[in-house]
């Protein structure tokens, strides 16, 4: 109990000097009746097409894509940011009028029995399913029960629903045969709805892809970083078709959009290295993705900056040397921050990285120090964590001053526009990628 009210206590603190009491205590307040007015709103919306985006990885990016496709011919409304909880999809719901002809919402889980709730309010017309990966293995007992829980959204689905599903994955294909809905399916699978022929993706290229549909081929370029993206173009492409959107309408808005902020999102620095920012999303099924990005890379020189992953069973100290072994494959110089920074350091010097390219730092403010001494123009960087290390900060660091400099912290959001931050966007700061007004 006593630590109960230490943490309450620190959390109110936080909220107090950050002038948020007001608005957490509101917020609080008010959920209990979110749920009802949302359920009861979303039926009397039946005007309105809505499209559940969800999956183990890839669910904002998506969710963003499809929106630029639907809204150049619709009105359509997304969900913002990452809200995808308890509190977040009714609260995008509410956001919806009966004039928006879609409404594309991304539905997450992180432990069992969050899907029959959220699958149930949201009541979805559309259902896209990305992947099952092991993220929230720490909740779950093992990857079979995550797919269990996702195939929740899926089993909702009645005669008049389409579920827009990855036939590559192994999880997902078991699921299909007990569906009653309409299913169109993407992957390279030969029997896929929207097949993927080829992709590529070497820095500084970005995604481009081959792919089959309708009969015919279709070559598609992104802004996206990774083949992994891959997918979810795929499935805005089905979603599209569904959706009578013309293909080279679609290629279009695909093509115009960059990448999310902090999804392998490639910013330029001051000093004319590239950053790429993947500090949002931790989770170490995610990790393999951005690691492929830097080893395929071409660059001058190659520099990671890592802190912890996520959503796994692993141990502090197994975590620690799992990066310092992967840092020395990828890259020509290591930057580790945080509690277990000197382990994963000898981790990387004893996987053969030169001890003079290998820096523990203790926080971020260390890191963002470290690095305006030694980048120059033609380094490729990768910036990895967990959101609640908020890694975002060393960026930031570099393009002005920021006073923030906890260790962790409990926001679920980006520090980009946090009021703790001491950041200031200026005009010219803008030029450098500056974040959109809400969503974060």
């Amino acid at each position: 109990m006593p630590r109960l009210f230490a943490r309450a206590f620190s959390r109110l603190s936080r909220a107090r000097r950050a002038g948020r009491l007001s608005r957490l205590i509101f917020n609080r307040l008010r959920q209990p009746f979110l749920v009802p007015a949302a359920y009861v709103w979303r039926r009397l919306l039946f005007k309105t097409t809505f499209i559940a985006v969800a999956g183990s990885a890839g669910k904002t990016t998506t969710k963003e894509l499809l929106f630029a496709v639907l809204q150049k011919h619709y009105p359509t409304i997304r969900s913002k940011g990452t809200l995808n909880d308890d509190f977040g999809l009714p609260v995008s719901i509410l956001t919806v009028r009966p004039w928006h002809r879609f409404a594309v919402i991304e539905i997450g889980v992180s432990q069992p029995g969050d899907m029959t709730r959220r699958a149930r309010l949201l009541n979805a017309d559309i259902a896209l399913l990305l992947d099952i990966k092991g993220c929230h293995i720490n909740t779950f007992r093992n990857v079979e029960a995550i797919a269990a829980e996702k195939a929740l959204l899926l089993e909702r689905l009645g005669d008049g629903c389409t579920a827009v599903v990855n036939l590559d994955n192994p999880f997902i294909a078991a699921m299909l045969p007990e569906l009653t809905c309409r299913i169109v399916g993407f992957g390279r699978d030969a029997g896929a709805d929207v097949r993927l022929l080829d992709a590529e993706s070497r820095w500084p290229r970005r995604l481009s892809l081959t792919v089959e549909a309708r009969g015919g081929r279709q070559h598609i370029e992104t802004q996206l970083v990774g083949t992994h993206w891959a997918n979810t173009v795929l499935a805005v492409l089905a979603v599209a078709e569904l959706c009578a959107i013309a293909a080279p309408d679609a290629r279009a808005a695909i093509a115009a959009l960059p990448p999310f902020w902090a999804r392998l999102q490639p910013v330029t620095l001051p000093c004319g290295a590239v950053m790429l920012r993947d500090d949002w999303q931790g989770a170490f099924d995610t990790t393999d993705a951005a690691w492929k990005v830097m080893r395929e890379a071409t660059a001058d020189r190659k520099i990671v900056i890592f802190s912890d992953y996520s959503q796994t069973n692993k141990k502090s100290r197994v975590r620690a040397n799992h990066l310092g072994n992967a840092a020395a494959k990828l890259a020509d110089m290591a930057i580790f921050v945080g509690a277990y920074a000197e382990r994963s350091s000898e981790a990387a010097v004893a996987a053969g990285l030169d001890r003079s390219a290998v820096h523990p730092c203790e926080d971020v403010r260390e890191a963002s120090d470290l690095l305006r001494r030694v980048l120059r123009r033609g380094d490729l960087v990768l910036l990895k964590g967990p959101h609640t290390h908020h890694l975002s900060r060393i960026h930031l660091g570099l393009v002005g001053p920021v006073v923030c400099n906890l260790q962790t912290c409990d926001r679920i959001r980006l520090c980009d526009q946090c009021p703790d931050l001491g950041f200031k966007w200026t005009a010219e700061r803008d030029g450098l990628m500056a974040p959109p007004s809400s969503g974060l």
